[in-house]
């Protein structure tokens, strides 16, 4: 009994050994040709993904900039199109041996022979599964058919859809591999309803950079075999889930989790917080100067290269600010690229789950000071108005913090995308892609009266009570040349009421004479004047300073400022001399001027005028219909007309006057700066429009009692006058 299990057993392992050693022979005599081939094509391969912006939103966190997740068709030229590099090999092989024949093609003429095959069958791309084989070469000398076959057979991942009859001298192709990125791209663009060649023309013309041999090789290396290139964005659901389920059917391509930038805010505030696009020549020589690697460009055998360098690589499709604070911001904004380590086949498909993973991390948030719903009401006030151009700008006067920013006109960066609107509106020259309130440096007008009165009184050279008599004119032998005309002539004017009236000969007897341009220009310089603010924008004018005619300095004229810096100058009237730095962004801080030293009684002398200009029933903006009179505030109103002579200025005018109004417009720049309540204020704000036809008080003060109005309202800061509310 125990004998026949023991031979039992005998006869099971002598059977064993004898499946196992034939199998081993079979496959190393016979198949290893087969699996040793296979085994060459697979290989590790790690892709690279471009890491999602940080969000920036506003003070209540409502987003303004920010990703929407897109899926994305990306491809490499080296795994996509394949065909010029297979014909090379082919033709290496064919006159490797010619035995004393010539081979009767050149190299461009073989390749214009597969081309002009390719160009015959190209009609059924994306529509038939099966292309069948064609015939590419024939009669082939025996020993040039030779060499190309034992190619072919040791390597045929070289020498996709090449099928050699060795005997006949003849050579084949089967379009449907050699072929195959093209038919995947062209399948794609029938998916989505797209022209022929919408798409792979694209891939075409970046093939056709491969052969400009005026770029550097490395460059045409880098293009062909290591960048992936952007194919299509925001790809339907439908096509994702079918290249990633059958992805044979697609070689070369891949999804990617992609995002594109997606603006939320008004018009207004576009500028401001500026754009994103693909990374630009200026952008990767900083790059490279700070050793900051494009990670998709370098070929890892794991993740471990990609997590150290994370802080400091970039993603060749990573989105980059170009201007405002997308730019400004760029470090903190952009995220840290991830990746994918996949073992893939010779044509790129992954096989299995990938073996490891390195999330792409987003950047950090920014969050702005900005109130969006007061931002968005300004450009509703500004658009129905419509003027040339216009500025508005509010602040928080305890804190600094700006509440509103209105630059008008403007475009949000959608229209990029749009080239008919883009052209439009470039061709209207009216700085829809400009942000004015801190780029569009102008002269303020009377507004900067304000400034003569404080350093008038501080220099001694005049006192609040001293009256000064206005004719209308400076001087009687020029009659035609610095005029008042901001009220009735032959008054006699203190202080108070100089700047309720905005009277022209009191301050050009003040400023011009008495203090002369350099004082004016040291007291300017101390509130802030010719200086970037610095509370975060991404580009900042400064304006320029006085030199000549000091008449006109005193009234505001021959200089240019900033919006911006009218309002920290407003800031520093609305506080005493305090100024708390204006802030765009948290967490980046305006810095503070040093403390605007004056007096107390200068302080209550011109902020009882600016008060009276809007409540006086003489002063500049203190009409009923503007509607400023029911409000606690103090503002001071300017108007500075535009020279006849500037020949920019007429070209604009020009543009405007028949492509927008199809009339006429005035020349005059409107200015209003001002803060509620007049004691212990809360909000300091600037208004300043562009060729109107009325002056400051009567362009500028009914917006302003808008904004005052929308504030009460919609925030809570009531700046009604106790009789106003009852």
């Amino acid at each position: 009994m125990h004998r026949r299990r023991i031979l039992l057993l005998v006869i099971v392992m002598i059977g064993g050994f004898t499946a196992i050693s034939a199998r081993l022979v079979w496959l190393q005599g016979f198949q290893w040709r087969h699996y040793h081939l296979e085994a060459e094509s697979y290989h590790r391969r790690v892709w690279s993904d471009p890491a999602p912006r940080g969000m920036i939103s506003d003070r209540n966190g409502q987003p303004i900039s920010l990703d929407e997740p897109a899926h994305q068709i990306v491809y490499a030229l080296d795994d996509l199109e394949k065909v010029r590099w297979a014909c090379r090999r082919v033709r290496r092989e064919i006159i490797r041996d010619r035995s004393g024949s010539e081979f009767p093609y050149d190299a461009e003429s073989l390749w214009d022979s597969l081309e002009s095959l390719r160009a015959s069958l190209r009609p059924q791309f994306g529509f038939s599964e099966d292309l069948g084989r064609h015939l590419w070469l024939s009669r082939l000398p025996s020993p040039a058919a030779a060499s190309l076959a034992r190619a072919v057979r040791s390597r045929p991942q070289s020498y996709p859809g090449i099928v050699v009859l060795e005997t006949a001298g003849e050579v084949w192709i089967d379009p449907g591999d050699l072929f195959a990125g093209e038919i995947a791209v062209r399948k794609i663009e029938r998916r989505l309803g797209l022209a022929p060649g919408a798409l792979f023309d694209r891939v075409w013309a970046k093939y056709q950079t491969v052969q400009d041999k005026l770029i550097p090789k490395d460059r045409r290396e880098e293009i062909y075999r290591y960048l992936e290139h952007l194919l299509v964005d925001n790809v339907p659901s439908d096509l994702v889930q079918e290249i990633v389920t059958q992805p044979e059917h697609y070689p070369g391509l891949r999804v990617r989790e992609g995002s594109r930038r997606l603006f939320q805010g008004p018009p207004g505030i576009a500028g401001l917080v500026g754009r994103v696009g693909s990374r630009r020549e200026r952008d990767e020589k900083a790059w490279s100067e700070a050793r900051e690697p494009i990670v998709d460009r370098m070929r890892f055998r794991n993740l471990m290269p990609l997590r150290v360098l994370e802080d400091r690589a970039h993603h060749s499709q990573d989105l980059v600010g170009h201007d405002g604070l997308e730019r400004r911001f760029e470090e903190e904004l952009r995220g840290r690229s991830g990746g994918t380590l996949w073992i893939v086949d010779h044509r790129q498909n992954p096989r299995g789950d990938p073996l490891d993973i390195e999330a792409p991390q987003p950047g950090t948030d920014l969050t702005l000071t900005l109130d969006l719903d007061l931002c968005r009401y300004l450009g509703e006030l500004t658009a129905t108005r419509d003027p040339y151009a216009a500025s508005i700008l509010v602040a928080d006067c305890r804190t600094g913090e700006l509440l509103g920013w209105e630059s008008y006109p403007a475009a949000v960066p959608q229209v990029f995308r749009n080239k008919d609107e883009y052209n439009r509106l470039r061709e209207l020259n009216r700085g829809h892609f400009f942000d004015r309130p801190a780029n569009y440096a102008m002269d303020p007008g009377s507004t900067f009266k304000a400034l003569v009165a404080i350093a008038a009184l501080e220099e001694g050279v005049i006192t609040a009570d001293e009256k000064i008599t206005c004719e209308g004119l400076y001087d009687p032998a020029t009659p035609g040349r610095l005029r008042c005309n901001n009220h009735a002539p032959y008054l006699d004017l203190d202080l108070e009421e100089a700047l309720m009236r905005s009277c022209n000969v009191y301050f050009y007897r003040v400023g011009g004479d008495r203090l002369g341009i350099s004082k004016m220009d040291e007291w300017a310089r101390r509130a802030g004047f010719w200086q970037p603010v610095d509370c975060g924008v991404g580009s900042e004018a400064v304006g320029v300073s006085p030199r000549s005619s000091a008449q006109s300095v005193a009234i505001g004229r021959t200089f240019t400022t900033t919006p911006l810096q009218m309002l920290r100058f407003t800031t520093i009237v609305a506080n005493r001399g305090r100024d708390p730095g204006l802030t765009l962004v948290f967490g980046a801080g305006g810095t503070p001027l040093p403390t605007f030293q004056a007096k107390a009684s200068t302080w209550e002398t011109v902020i009882s005028g600016m008060e009276r200009a809007a409540h006086d029933p003489k002063g500049t903006a203190a009409k009923a219909q503007y509607g400023l009179r029911k409000f606690d505030c103090a503002v001071k109103t300017g108007t500075a007309g535009i020279a006849a002579s500037q020949k920019f200025e007429e070209k604009i005018e020009e543009r405007w006057r028949s492509v927008v109004h199809g009339q006429p417009v005035e020349r005059n720049r409107a200015w209003l700066i001002g803060f509620a309540p007049a004691e212990n204020p809360l909000i300091s704000f600037v208004i300043g429009l562009e060729r109107v036809e009325g002056h400051g008080g009567e362009e500028c003060a009914p917006i302003a009692a808008k904004i005052l109005e929308w504030l009460a309202v919609e925030r809570g800061l009531d700046f009604r006058l106790p009789e106003e509310k009852n």
